[in-house]
């Protein structure tokens, strides 16, 4: 079959079209979700980068989902073109017949869109306990903010974020320490069994009114070291194990590895008892002979060869699996950790199936 193609004069001053590539799971949740939402969403313009540009990160998102948006330019001209047998638009041509096409829209570049974890920057939020802040609402944080609604969910709990009095939060870490102590205290008083037993969270959250800590602030407490469900929660103790293991290591410095492990036990709430294991806490220690300091992940740099300069100098051989923390989220897309140790420092055998990584001079 052959079709005539015509292509409009003008065009419509109103509006214009563009066009974006849907991967796969995206085009599915388009057909299969008649009403599930499909959102395009960016961060606030960025008026303090120090190269002149104020650039905004664009997402889309559904529910749960997102990717990441990005302009592709390229020298063909695409056509959106009217099917003039069928002529939805309702347009005519000059010499109406059979098998025509109308173009009505040109462009020169798609939209891109590439699979995304979603950001979520709290390094300009206030912190609580401290002074009152005049600030955004959840909301306003959650659709300021480029990524899915459910990301934005786990991301928040996890980052001790709550919101008091309609303003957004960062909960300190002392306080989340000092609460989540409390907590942990009272359950067990009331012969609760915390290895195995279930928890309500209306109990729960009125237990902690009664020791007048913030309501909102113990749903964020509860979120991010137990596994909730709408009525029920159950904690999580190897996590609340490495959240009372990483507090004690930051305050050491330097120290034995078995003074250490007393500390850690001390900071344990009274009767609870969990497992300690070291490597628990991979991705915050390194290790200096017999003795371990801690390692503030976010203060090294984003670099990798500066990152690695940052590791040398703390220790000058480190144990494969203790290294591999520090460095596998920096790692590019498609390549293999190990290619990239190898081209910023030494990989050598110690053992059977152990391994160190050293400078490379």
């Amino acid at each position: 079959m052959s079709y005539s193609v015509y292509q409009q004069i003008s065009y419509p001053e109103n509006h214009t079209y563009k066009f974006l590539q849907l991967p796969p799971d995206l085009l599915d949740h388009v057909k299969n979700n008649k009403d599930g939402q499909l959102l395009i969403k960016s961060s606030p313009l960025d008026h303090d980068r120090t190269d002149g540009n104020s650039n905004s990160h664009l997402v889309v998102c559904t529910n749960d989902k997102t990717w990441k948006l990005r302009q592709m330019n390229h020298s063909n001209t695409v056509m959106l073109m009217n099917n003039m047998n069928v002529n939805k638009l309702g347009t005519e041509v000059s010499k109406p017949g059979p098998n025509q096409l109308l173009g009505f829209a040109l462009g020169s570049y798609e939209y891109e869109l590439s699979k995304s974890t979603g950001q979520l920057d709290i390094s300009g939020l206030p912190r609580y306990p401290g002074p009152q802040a005049q600030g955004m609402s959840y909301h306003e944080l959650l659709q300021n903010t480029p990524i899915s609604k459910r990301e934005f969910e786990q991301k928040w709990f996890d980052l001790g974020g709550c919101e008091i009095d309609n303003q957004v939060y960062i909960l300190t870490e002392s306080y989340i320490t000092e609460v989540l102590h409390h907590i942990i205290t009272t359950l067990i008083s009331q012969q609760f069994d915390y290895k195995s037993q279930e928890g309500n969270l209306d109990e729960l959250y009125a237990m902690a009114q009664s020791q007048e800590h913030n309501p909102t602030a113990i749903q964020t407490i509860i979120h991010k070291f137990a596994l909730v469900t709408n009525e029920t929660f159950k904690l999580d103790n190897s996590k609340i194990s490495r959240w009372f293991g990483k507090q004690t290591l930051e305050a050491s410095r330097i120290i034995s590895v078995p003074d250490f492990l007393v500390n850690w036990k001390s900071s344990l709430p009274e009767f609870y008892n969990v497992p300690l294991d070291l490597s628990d806490l991979k991705g915050y220690y390194f290790r200096s002979g017999n003795s371990i300091g801690y390692v503030d992940p976010m203060k090294l740099s984003t670099s990798l060869p500066f990152r690695f300069e940052q590791l040398f100098y703390l220790d000058k051989s480190w144990a494969y699996d203790e290294i591999v923390p520090l460095i596998e989220n920096f790692v590019p897309v498609g390549k293999k950790i190990d290619s990239v140790i190898i081209k910023y420092a030494k990989k050598k055998r110690v053992g059977k199936n152990s391994f160190v990584v050293t400078p490379r001079s």
